[in-house]
């Protein structure tokens, strides 16, 4: 919606709030990562570096370089605006949240996200190896200090990097990732679970919704402090809480359908949802630039996305296992 509304739209001004769903993409990815690698502790013990990367690079990189592959083809042949080589290597080795927007085009805008994803993917891991028991502290204090160093940076141009969104810089956005770790290393205390379940009631998750929705139109001080953490307590709540209505919702087969596809609806939608930025072709109106996307993210997600994942599966197990088993499907929430 953000992308593909003009200005001069009836839905513009719910549209550009857009933005923020990046902002709950990285509560749920860093409350799941997370999360996943405390229970990998749990169950053996240790963390495995390497099944992780192994995971994460069959999961993410082929379907990414795929679309950066196309785009780039496209551009060759004058379908599409040709790709500088800056951006192209930017989003392939994911820096493209570090540079200027003069030399960019439209096509990888997103790839900011993806960007910020793997720096966290690259970081995180090891700095809650190397934390361990105290990763509970660390990791809610920096989050903080990425914080404060957002506010600094904003009202004194401290690093002044002319980038597409300061926003978007990985240094001015972590915190969202690590306020949802932070909840997911607490919630490892049965004491901090059981207190959230009893008191995470779907009343309080309403209030709680409507403090985060109003933050959207009448930004306090720190607001970025105040979203981070909003939104994994609300994701939390609807975690801890089945029967919460919302959660309910989210286990309906459609939106576990969309959440399977997210990644590769992600990858796809700036070349079909462009509204916001220059007059749309015919392929970028509404409703045939959606059905063109969800067809595009079907064949992305089972002929590509799928038979990766199951590989990254395969290849991370013992290797006394590997030879016994066929790759098969990942859980659905291996789609992130």
């Amino acid at each position: 919606m953000y992308h593909g509304t003009p200005e001069g739209s009836a839905l513009f001004p719910l549209a550009n709030n857009g933005y923020r769903g990046v902002n709950i993409f990285f509560g749920i990815s860093g409350f799941l990562i997370c999360s996943k690698l405390l229970s990998e502790k749990s169950l053996k013990r240790k963390i495995s570096l390497k099944n992780f990367y192994t995971r994460r690079v069959f999961r993410i990189l082929p379907p990414a370089f795929f679309y950066v592959a196309v785009i780039a083809l496209l551009g060759a042949v004058g379908v599409l605006a040709r790709m500088p080589r800056s951006e192209w290597l930017s989003s392939l080795f994911f820096f493209r949240n570090y540079l200027s927007p003069q030399l960019l085009s439209p096509y990888t805008g997103h790839f900011w996200s993806l960007s910020v994803e793997e720096h966290f993917y690259l970081i995180f891991p090891a700095l809650l190896i190397l934390a361990g028991r105290r990763a509970r502290f660390i990791i809610p204090a920096l989050a903080l200090g990425f914080g404060i160093w957002r506010t600094l940076d904003m009202h004194y141009s401290l690093l002044n990097i002319q980038t597409i969104a300061p926003t978007q810089r990985t240094d001015r956005c972590a915190d969202a990732l690590l306020w949802a770790c932070a909840l997911a290393i607490w919630i490892r205390d049965e004491r901090v679970k059981g207190f959230l379940e009893r008191r995470l009631t779907f009343t309080v998750w309403l209030l709680l919704a409507g403090i985060y929705i109003f933050t959207w139109y009448h930004a306090p001080a720190m607001n970025g402090t105040i979203e981070g953490i909003l939104v994994p307590v609300l994701i939390l709540g609807t975690v801890l809480n089945p029967r919460n209505p919302v959660a309910r919702l989210f286990e309906f087969r459609g939106p576990v359908w969309i959440g399977r596809v997210s990644y590769s609806l992600y990858l796809w939608q700036t070349i079909l949802f462009a509204g916001r930025y220059y007059e749309p072709n015919v392929l970028q109106t509404f409703p045939l630039n959606a059905v063109v996307l969800l067809a595009c993210a079907c064949l992305s997600y089972y002929l590509l996305e799928k038979p990766m994942m199951a590989w990254g599966h395969r290849l991370s197990r013992p290797r006394e296992r590997r030879e016994s088993l066929i790759p098969l499907a990942p859980p659905i929430r291996e789609r992130f």
